[in-house]
């Protein structure tokens, strides 16, 4: 089973792939912090790069963990709080979710 930091890792390599589609200033940083999601305008990725985000990180995680998840919706369903506030935010619903699919599995 994967854990936190290794979905961290996951993460990481959707934010290199975003990041080659977005202008310098526009790049994410890859620390646990780092805002995704651009609500009130502090930065993060506006809704295109959202998308193109998710993507890849399905991708990556489907190839990594042999799991198919759809991010927008098995995260965002009864949520509380944005899922893709921050990396670490973000880390850690994935990491819930893939410990629920092993257990129903």
């Amino acid at each position: 089973m994967i854990n936190r930091e290794e979905i961290i890792q996951l993460i990481f390599r959707a934010i290199d792939e975003v990041n080659q589609l977005l202008p310098p200033e526009r790049r994410l940083q890859k620390t646990h912090e780092t805002i995704l999601s651009d609500r009130f305008e502090m930065g993060g990725l506006d809704s295109l790069g959202m998308v193109n985000f998710i993507i890849a990180l399905e991708q990556v995680i489907r190839e990594e963990t042999q799991v198919s998840l759809s991010l927008a919706d098995d995260l965002t369903i009864s949520q509380e709080h944005n899922p893709f506030e921050t990396v670490a935010a973000l880390a850690d619903d994935i990491n819930l979710f893939l410990k629920r699919h092993q257990h129903s599995s």
